[in-house]
């Protein structure tokens, strides 16, 4: 997964310096065997509250490097507060142990549904995955499966607009 992310080493997510594999070195079971990877130290967990203490720029900030995931091919399945780390201002996303492959239709339109409450967010920004997590940032909200966020302050409702030409 690194490999493919390549590009994206240190700025989105940690650079990848090795995978480690060791043979019977547990006394208690010979057989055992051992894999690691090594990973840069991009800093501490995001605190306990997670997304709700951050700013909504920090969110977007968050955002946009899930983006350039998606756009490298790679879709991080398990998005969640446990998936950031910060060090000094700077964001990294982690966690991509059972990320995968994926061809993103992203239409980049976050700034054009920023604080709105969308129905049809597949039509609308053209990666659920993507619409989803941006959900979960409370970027803006979803409505599907009759769930709210009620936690995220209530947004206007905006329509989609048609796709389709009218002749």
């Amino acid at each position: 997964m690194y490999d493919k992310l390549n590009v994206l080493q240190g700025k989105v997510i940690p650079k990848f310096y090795g995978y480690y594999e060791m043979d019977g070195l547990w006394e208690a079971n010979p057989d055992c065997e051992f894999a690691c990877i090594l990973l840069e130290d991009c800093g501490d967990p995001i605190p306990f509250n997670g997304f709700f203490d951050f700013t909504q720029e920090d969110r977007k900030t968050i955002f946009k490097k899930l983006v350039e995931i998606h756009r490298e091919g790679i879709c991080p399945i398990h998005f969640s507060e446990d998936s950031i780390v910060v060090k000094q201002g700077d964001y990294r996303i982690i966690g991509l142990d059972k990320a995968w492959n994926h061809k993103c239709d992203w239409r980049d339109v976050m700034d054009q549904y920023m604080e709105t409450s969308i129905h049809d967010y597949e039509k609308a920004f053209g990666c659920a995955s993507l619409a989803m997590n941006g959900d979960k940032l409370g970027l803006w909200k979803l409505k599907y499966f009759d769930r709210e966020r009620p936690e995220w302050p209530d947004y206007p409702e905006k329509e989609v607009p048609s796709t389709q030409t009218e002749e």
